[in-house]
């Protein structure tokens, strides 16, 4: 049989503190010191023969109505001494043990299965984190004094309802997989879960004793073992379980009576309590008489009873060692008594042992560990566009991890039942794929994995590859050294997250290895990351509530009811972290189909800061250009001309006093009917009309020539703010002619593509559905149709799509990474694509107007109605005629991001002005600062990037 190891614990009723306690663990009592032999005696010779042997049972019922009932019973008739409820519901609980304090002669002994983590016994209380996630948190295997016991970690905000008998499996310390650790290593976590339990009022018990510990042959015994319960021993142990094996008839040889008693008293000094769960008859009288003191019973209780009294009452020698070890119970109880008065006084928490379940979650990601971390490939930098293979191999899919990861890359799916030997990863699916393997609680070191584990290793030759592995830490000693690993201990949903942030860089991974788990991972071993991409959670995380936003959510709603809009996405991030982001009401006018974050939305005039201002940024910082020359200076065709003259600034701020839109009334307005073909437009594609303004509606590429030819007479003396698309067609040409690549090509190859914006892009038609798209106007005057997967924009159209002043699609999650790359001073992703003092100067004011270099800012003079009056003025964005709104406050390390088509099905639909929504919610967001500035009630765990 396999090896375990049993932790017994017996307390008293206890409160354990709400905040972390320190211990003293030099402090230890003499093993049931200080109890009254008088009132032993008195206690002793109250109880029957019947009672003196109940008081050696413990009850472990199923769990239903009747036996419930009987517990009190069984107590006022002597019975039993003690019970276990497993399973059962913190009220049902509760019922029995105030019952059976009421009617038992001294307070019933409560038993638990499930070792310190004992609320686990519990439905209706959160799990534990396992002690493998406690003990990498914050370093603790650095120093293992620190918290795998600690009241404020384990033991939260409890009140212990009688005296508790608790059962641990010590090989789940550190959670599935545990192999056992050197000597010293296990002596030590041992004797910190006594002296922990000891100061605390809890009597401890290890096991079980077995063959490796007992000398049945001397060549099977554990050393490892004897020094850790010869330590335990020396330090107060109060009880020792005993595995039944030692007892049983198949393997009893010659022994004496007491003999484990007396074996454990001469080998060890160990005088206190022994245990044993059995049901049978026979075992339970070899029990007895080998030593044992406490008997557990399940499914035979009276059998074993009668089995007990048939031996006492026929035995003189039972009757003497009966009242031995009744003596030692009830001298265990009172110490119990005795130790816990000194206690804090008893406070009713309402749950016992109850871990609130934030701080497990809390425990359990911040054990997140990068345990082997080549050529520090974590988190990921440079995804440009990647589509991620995830092989899952376990005991279910880890849905939570796969969607969570969605949020930064692209994923394929390949599940494996870990359950399912004869499933062998096919290698060549992976091959020049970047994989994630992810080993959901499977042991690659059973034999029957062998080419399962060759399989994978051979997959984790691709770059990148990255492992995550829950549970079985000693996975990682097998694989593939060209990977990366990730250790955590729990496929929480909460945690799944987690891992797809760490490895993202969503958020940091701070934890450690407490053991060894390979020679090039020793113990305390594990890479500090830092988080270098948004990550995803709840207001509250950063110290807002979350029902401070739900206004947003009535706004966006009632805009919808209002006809301004039939649909909008709504983003909000805030210290690093995408704490709002919400899809509301339909793509379209007729209700078709329900917006989802996913969609794409023409974006209108954020173009200009998105991409053609980003683009000038980076050629700006090259020297490619400056801003104080004149534009003919790059554009030699607009020698002579009054816009020739124009600096590029006033470009980039508007204050070329240039007309706002392309001279291009001609041919948006033809004289001739437009079908099938006419002088500017043509139904198919052919000849000079090649550029697709819409389907079935191509331009003639020759009057673009045209129409940059009339730029040449167009008024620009006057150098005053007025708001221009061809200030940013201007600046488009400027940027190609310096760049060598259309506008499309850089910005994508410079920002798109690092950033792995794989929702952002001109000429959306190339690469995604129709139905991916919302639709924008009805087009009644030029196109004559609905505009969809088109740039509404006429100026934009006649470009291509591809124009500086708008054709750019996107959804809220990708502006809102340019917006914390700009938030970031050009970083993003752990690479530098802009330099801090390039964004400095392009979003700050003072280049002649209110306005930054290419970015809109509040004008506090003129107010505008779109943009709340409560932003910083460090704040900068842009709006979209669309209906489209991207903002970052760096004052408030906020972005804020709304994709509306206000425009469809009519452009002409005013409701949206009047309704002033986006104003709403950017007001509703700085109220919730405010508040939570006022009121910093919640935890604050912001997460920079």
């Amino acid at each position: 049989m396999n090896l375990r190891y049993l932790t017994y614990f017996l307390c008293a009723v206890v409160v354990l503190s709400c905040n972390r306690v320190s211990v003293d663990y030099e402090e230890t009592e003499i093993l049931f010191s200080g109890v009254d032999a008088e009132k032993v005696d008195s206690i002793f010779q109250k109880l029957s023969v019947e009672e003196q042997i109940g008081m050696l049972c413990l009850w472990k019922p199923q769990i239903n109505k009747r036996n419930l009932e009987l517990l009190p019973q069984y107590f006022l008739e002597g019975s039993i001494s003690g019970y276990l409820l497993d399973q059962v519901r913190m009220e049902d609980y509760k019922w029995a043990d105030s019952l059976c304090q009421e009617y038992a002669p001294l307070p019933p002994l409560d038993f638990s299965n499930q070792g310190y983590f004992y609320q686990h016994q519990f439905l209706d209380l959160p799990a534990q984190p396992t002690g493998f996630s406690i003990a990498t948190v914050g370093g603790a295997s650095q120093d293992l004094a620190l918290q795998p016991y600690a009241p404020g970690v384990v033991n939260h905000n409890c009140k212990l309802l009688s005296p508790f008998l608790k059962q641990e499996k010590m090989k789940d310390h550190f959670g599935p997989g545990f192999k056992p650790i050197r000597k010293e290593e296990l002596v030590t976590w041992s004797n910190q879960t006594l002296l922990t339990d000891q100061k605390f009022g809890f009597l401890s018990f290890q096991g079980p004793l077995d063959f490796s510990i007992y000398p049945r042959d001397s060549n099977l015994l554990d050393e490892t073992k004897r020094s850790c319960l010869y330590s335990l021993v020396k330090n107060g142990l109060s009880g020792i379980s005993i595995d039944p094996i030692l007892i049983q008839e198949d393997t009893t040889f010659f022994r004496s009576p007491n003999f484990l008693h007396d074996y454990l008293k001469n080998e060890f000094e160990f005088s206190g309590l022994l245990l044993l769960e059995t049901n049978k008859r026979s075992e339970a009288q070899e029990a007895f008489l080998s030593g044992v003191d406490l008997i557990m019973v399940s499914d035979s209780l009276e059998g074993v009873l009668s089995g007990l009294e048939e031996l006492v009452f026929e035995s003189r020698m039972a009757q003497t060692m009966l009242k031995e070890k009744v003596k030692k119970i009830i001298r265990a109880r009172l110490f119990l008594e005795k130790r816990n008065s000194s206690l804090d006084p008893q406070i009713e928490i309402g749950g016992l042992g109850h871990m609130p379940e934030d701080e497990v979650t809390d425990l359990e990601t911040q054990a997140i560990t990068i345990a082997h971390n080549p050529e520090n490939l974590l988190p990921l930098k440079n995804l440009r566009l990647r589509r991620f293979k995830l092989l899952d191999i376990g005991v279910k899919p880890v849905r939570p991890f796969r969607k969570h990861v969605e949020n930064y890359s692209d994923i394929g799916l390949t599940y494996i039942d870990g359950a399912d030997l004869n499933s062998i990863p096919k290698p060549k699916i992976f091959v020049d794929r970047p994989v994630i393997v992810f080993l959901n609680k499977v042991d690659l070191s059973s034999p029957t994995r062998e080419e399962q584990l060759n399989a994978i290793n051979v997959i984790l030759k691709n770059k990148p590859s990255v492992v995550v592995n829950i549970g079985y830490p000693y996975n990682l000693d097998l694989l593939n050294r060209e990977a990366s690993f990730v250790q955590a201990y729990s496929a929480s949903p909460a945690v799944q997250r987690a891992l797809a942030e760490v490895i993202f860089g969503g958020r940091s991974a701070a934890g450690k290895t407490p053991v060894q788990l390979a020679a090039d991972i020793p113990k305390g071993s594990g890479f500090v990351s830092k988080p270098t991409r948004l990550s995803f959670g709840k207001a509250e995380e950063i110290g807002i509530p979350d029902y401070k936003l739900v206004e947003i959510d009535v706004i966006a709603k009632k805009m919808i009811r209002d006809k301004a809009t039939p649909g909008c996405q709504v983003l909000i991030a805030k210290d690093g972290k995408v704490i709002y982001n919400k899809s509301f009401g339909y793509l379209d006018s007729l209700g078709s189909e329900p917006v989802s974050s996913k969609h794409l939305y023409d974006v209108a005039s954020i173009t200009k800061v998105a991409a053609t201002t980003l683009s000038a940024m980076r050629l700006f910082e090259q020297k490619k250009f400056k801003v104080t020359r004149k534009v003919s200076s790059y554009l030699p065709w607009l020698i002579d001309t009054e816009l020739g003259k124009v600096a590029v600034k006033d470009l980039l701020t508007h204050r070329s006093g240039v007309q706002s839109n392309m001279p291009m009334g001609k041919v948006i307005f033809p004289k001739e009917k437009r079908e099938p073909c006419n002088e500017f437009t043509c139904s198919t594609r052919g000849g000079p009309y090649q550029l697709e303004v819409t389907n079935n509606m191509y331009f003639n590429v020759e009057y673009q020539d045209t129409i940059f030819e009339k730029l040449k007479n167009l008024s620009a003396k006057r150098r005053r703010f007025r708001y221009s698309d061809v200030n940013f067609i201007l600046l488009q040409r400027i940027i190609e002619s310096q760049s060598g690549m259309s506008l499309d090509r850089y910005v994508s190859r410079n920002f798109f593509r690092p950033l792995n914006l794989r929702r952002t892009s001109f000429r959306p038609r190339q690469k995604f559905k129709a139905s991916q798209i919302a639709p924008t106007a009805m087009d009644a005057r030029w196109r004559e149709k609905l505009i969809r997967g088109y740039v509404h924009d006429e100026s934009a159209a006649l470009m291509g799509g591809v124009a500086g002043n708008a054709g750019l699609f996107s959804n809220t999650m990708d502006l809102a990474v340019l917006g914390q790359l700009l938030l970031n001073k050009g970083t993003y992703g752990g690479v530098k694509l802009l330099e801090p003092s390039t964004v400095e100067y392009f979003t700050k004011s003072g280049h002649g107007n209110h306005r930054g270099l290419g970015f809109d800012k509040l004008n506090r003079r003129r107010p505008k109605r779109v943009i709340s009056k409560r932003v910083s003025s460090e704040s900068f964005g842009h709006t979209g005629f669309t209906g489209c709104l991207f903002w970052v406050d760096p004052e408030h390390d906020l972005v804020f991001v709304i994709n509306t088509n206000r425009i469809h099905p009519d452009v002409n639909n005013r409701n949206f002005f009047k309704g002033e929504y986006r104003r709403k919610m950017q007001d509703v967001i700085y109220k919730a600062i405010d508040y939570a500035e006022k009121n910093p009630v919640f935890r604050q765990v912001g997460n920079k990037k």
